[in-house]
């Protein structure tokens, strides 16, 4: 009796670890049930060319899910991601700082007459780093005028500064590598808006790739809209 209770153990041990040993292997997915998922929500399949062409490389601290519902997750999390931040206008305000001791020691060294207008050109612009693995950098090229007296003696009197041109708007991507690409800017627009304001509007589309366990997929598509902000503004260093 001793014996069959001993060997009704052992072998309920051994069905255990079978059980076990059945449980690990169902968490390894396997990619056709990855991809048919992924599919369930819209998400399209990269070929290795795409992948080369695109230049897209896997984060460090990628790792495979374990199992579907953890791909769901991730799945909907980019999906309310990419609805964020489609549903609203990326607004940056950035002030352009004119020396104006600077500009004084330039009019100086000019030697300019007495009093007048001076003209400086400038590149304007700002960089988004992560805006949702968005990187790119707005800019245009603008023009301001100030006007100076030069009294004797004295160091130039700078006044009046005020945008008075603005072109070449650009949107750059400065993508190293990262899961969301830009594929087109449309709707660019710079205009002066006041003397001391300068609106650029943009529209960006992009693509958002995702990497699940040894594949790649375009899991969303959509567009955001963007303005960069500039005032002109001026400070003296004592």
């Amino acid at each position: 009796m001793k014996k069959i209770s001993i060997l009704l153990i052992f072998i309920l041990i051994l069905s255990m670890s079978a059980l076990s040993f059945a449980g690990e292997k169902q968490t390894v997915l396997s990619q056709e049930d990855v991809i048919k998922l992924v599919e369930q929500y819209g998400g399209e399949v990269l070929s290795p060319s795409e992948v080369e062409e695109l230049n897209l490389q896997v984060k460090d601290n990628e790792k495979d899910f374990k199992t579907l519902e953890e791909i769901e997750n991730s799945i909907n999390d980019i999906k309310n991601r990419v609805e964020k931040l489609t549903s609203t206008t990326i607004i940056s305000e950035t002030n352009i700082k004119v020396n104006v001791e600077d500009v004084s020691e330039k009019l100086i060294s000019r030697t300019v007459s007495s009093s007048g207008t001076n003209t400086e050109v400038t590149t304007v612009s700002r960089t988004w780093y992560q805006l949702d693995d968005l990187d790119y950098r707005a800019q245009a090229s603008a023009t301001y005028e100030y006007d100076y007296v030069q009294l004797p003696g004295e160091p130039p009197i700078i006044s009046n500064l005020r945008w008075t041109d603005v072109s070449s708007p650009e949107v750059i991507d400065l993508d190293p590598g990262y899961y969301n690409r830009i594929t087109n800017v449309r709707n660019q627009s710079v205009s002066i808006i006041s003397d001391t304001k300068i609106d650029h509007d943009y529209t960006i589309d992009f693509d958002y790739y995702s990497f699940f366990n040894g594949v790649w997929f375009k899991v969303a598509d959509d567009s955001m809209n963007g303005i960069s902000r500039y005032h002109l503004d001026d400070y003296t260093i004592y």
